[in-house]
């Protein structure tokens, strides 16, 4: 029974370490714009709350003895237990600290006591079943699949069934009744411990394989083997989440493929056997990952998926199959935990921290890649002394050749590189087949939001153009003089501003603003005064008086992360609050992998609303994209007088959706089709 007790309370400690992840972030996205970095952020965040916890297990274990160490167990356990249930709603801050600072003291505040102790589970119950003389044969390191099969049932139960069922606060609840009951398997735990102190514990037989002492070297190969994967997660993740869509399920799978490696590697020992077989399985699939990544292989969106998930689950086998192979005697467990979690986040803060800072571009990812490729070449096929070096020199050189062409340097009309906390960004001028000549546009990952004629007449062009929902509101409505748009990209929507008129750019980040205004014309040629509002559009909207615009423009789907708060029915409602009774409201969801419409004809619906789609055909070379945009507005308002005065207006269709900003389900409306 003591074993079994043992093992469950690994189990549930691992199950909600991993369900609150993706569940407390979910709830804080709408305090920071809804970025994929919110996300990212928060992976940083717990893997340093789990290195913290990791320490302070190995601290205990190996400076207070059994009895002191049950007090201290029992004293944190309940001090966590006033932090429970945490918050399923969150104010904004007042912008002093940068995102990742607000955000990493958002959730310590929140669920950084419970997380924390949580994350002293594993390893305090694995050093008390391995003294435990009435289990001295049995293997601690079993457990340590079990603690990573238990986070990744934690992992899919939030996408796969608390996200799509409940509401935000009846997470929160149930997470916290889930809590209650880990607390009571952790005091039977204890029970359990002090009851076996009397008992003689069995000398663990000697294996010369397993280390028995772990000097620097070998905590040092301890740490490398852990930072390259957890480097690779964060690359990869980024990638997924900022330029094919963002939504919890895309967020888990890569970090399941993760925890999973760790269970079939401590699982199954032979997984990791090293040689030229494991040394091919790895290399294929990275070497895959580098080419899509890089735009030499084309495919849909969910091959593009399929591919960097296959990529990282094949770097984190092998690596995480070396730590296998390294692992210490049970007198080293905790210190072997707490050096891999060390390594892991230093893998972490580099890709995720100080990449960004570094590079312009995700570079990481190619040097996560490179770096993958040279360990498992010199490891596993280990060449000759002539062939390594050739080998080395080969990578050196695609590694210095990758950095200069995605820095710009040898990129042909890249005009602005820049980077910061909610994305990476270039303005790049191309030749375009068409008599009055080229276009500069403006890149966020690999989805262009805004592009302009270069030495033309500020025309607007991309989503924007004549021809697309927004210009024919503009065309046919001319009382329309004072907007509000959420999102600016490149400003194409100054373009259709009025002399005496005002339009309002709400922007969540201050480098579009920048490019907005220094390398595009549409802001300074508009004959409307223009202003920009720094900061969330929707906690900025409602800042503006009720009634003061003729239209609100939202325009913030046209990447791979969706701000769900921004298509919810409550801020629907809140931009009809800052029109006039003859308001229009407009969304353009001209979005590659993400169906919005049901979304915004659920909520036409529910609010009594009249609406109409309208999408205008493309013309590449022209610098005119294929545009959805949907307008919206009380009964017998703007809308009808659009659909009477241009017949492509249409119906939305009969699907509908319903988001609420506590409730939104992305999986439903993806376009597995798209390309």
């Amino acid at each position: 029974m003591a074993y079994l007790i043992y093992t469950a309370a690994i189990g549930i400690s691992a199950f909600l370490l991993f369900l609150v992840q993706p569940m407390i972030a979910k709830m804080i996205l709408p305090v920071f714009g809804g970025g994929a970095s919110v996300w990212l952020t928060g992976m940083i965040f717990f893997q340093a709350l789990l290195f913290a916890g990791y320490a302070a297990s190995n601290f205990m274990v190996l400076r207070f003895g059994r009895r002191w160490h049950l007090v201290v167990q029992t004293f944190l356990l309940l001090i966590s237990l006033f932090f429970v249930p945490f918050p399923a709603h969150y104010a904004a801050g007042d912008g002093a600290l940068p995102p990742s600072a607000a955000i990493f003291l958002l959730l310590l505040s929140s669920v950084g006591v419970p997380y924390f102790v949580l994350s002293t589970t594993s390893p305090v119950v694995q050093s008390w079943l391995a003294r435990d003389g009435r289990f001295s044969g049995a293997n601690p390191y079993v457990q340590y699949a079990v603690s990573n099969a238990g986070s990744l049932a934690g992992l899919f139960a939030y996408p796969l069934f608390a996200e799509t069922r409940f509401t935000t606060g009846m997470q929160a609840a149930l997470w916290a009744a889930g809590y209650s009951a880990y607390a009571a398997l952790l005091v039977a735990s204890i029970y359990c411990s002090h009851a076996s102190a009397g008992r003689v514990e069995v000398a663990e037989p000697a294996n010369e394989a397993m280390p028995k002492e772990a000097d620097w070297r070998v905590r040092r190969g301890w740490m490398a083997q852990a930072m390259i994967p957890s480097a690779a997660l964060i690359a990869v993740t980024h990638y997924l989440t900022q330029d094919v869509v963002n939504f919890p399920l895309l967020w888990v799978l890569p970090l399941a493929l993760y925890l999973l490696s760790f269970v079939v590697c401590f699982s199954v020992p032979a997984m990791s056997v090293p040689g030229r077989g494991r040394a091919l399985m790895a290399l294929v699939p990275v070497l895959l990952l580098l080419l899509f990544h890089d735009g030499m292989l084309e495919s849909p969106y969910y091959m593009k998926i399929v591919t960097a998930l296959l990529g990282l689950f094949a770097v984190c086998m092998f690596f995480h199959g070396n730590l296998e192979r390294g692992k210490p005697q049970k007198g080293l467990l905790t210190s072997f935990y707490m050096y891999v979690s060390l390594g892991g986040l230093a893998g972490s803060i580099l890709a995720g921290i100080v990449a960004p800072v570094a590079f312009k571009t995700q570079f990481e990812f190619n040097m996560v890649i490179l770096a993958s490729m040279y360990f498992i070449v010199t490891t596993d096929i280990a060449p000759r002394r002539g062939v390594r070096l050739a080998f080395n020199g080969a990578l050196g050189v695609a590694a210095c050749a990758g950095w200069l062409q995605q820095e710009g340097m040898w990129k042909g009309g890249l005009v602005f590189a820049g980077r910061s906390f909610y994305g990476a960004y270039r303005v790049e001028d191309i030749r375009a087949a068409h008599p009055e000549g080229g276009l500069r546009q403006l890149v966020a990952g690999t989805h262009v939001h805004g592009m302009e004629r270069i030495g033309g007449r500020g025309e607007p062009l991309a989503y924007y153009h004549k021809g697309s929902g927004v210009g024919l509101a503009f065309a046919h409505l001319p009382s329309i003089r004072r907007v509000a748009a959420v999102g600016l990209g490149s400003g194409a929507v100054a373009a259709y501003g009025q002399a005496g008129g005002r339009i309002d750019f709400y922007e969540l980040d201050p480098l579009v603003a920048n490019i907005a205004q220094n390398y595009f014309s549409y802001i300074q040629n508009s004959r409307a005064q223009v202003n920009i509002i720094a900061g969330d559009g929707r906690l900025n909207l409602r800042k503006a008086p009720d009634g003061f615009y003729d239209m609100v423009i939202v325009d913030a789907f046209t990447s791979g992360s969706i701000p769900a708060h921004l298509v919810t029915r409550e801020f629907v409602r809140e931009c009809f609050m800052k029109t006039g009774e003859r308001g229009l409201v407009m969304f353009n969801i001209s979005n590659r992998h993400v169906d919005l419409l049901p979304v915004l004809a659920g909520n036409a619906r529910l609010l009594g609303l009249d609406m109409k789609k309208h999408v205008a055909p493309a013309d590449e070379d022209a610098g005119k994209f294929t545009a959805l945009w949907v307008a919206l507005s009380r009964r017998d308002g703007p809308v009808a007088s659009l659909a009477a005065g241009e017949p492509a207006w249409a119906d939305p269709g009969r699907r509908e959706a319903y988001w609420a900003d506590d409730y939104s389900n992305v999986w439903s409306l993806l376009r597995l089709g798209a390309d």
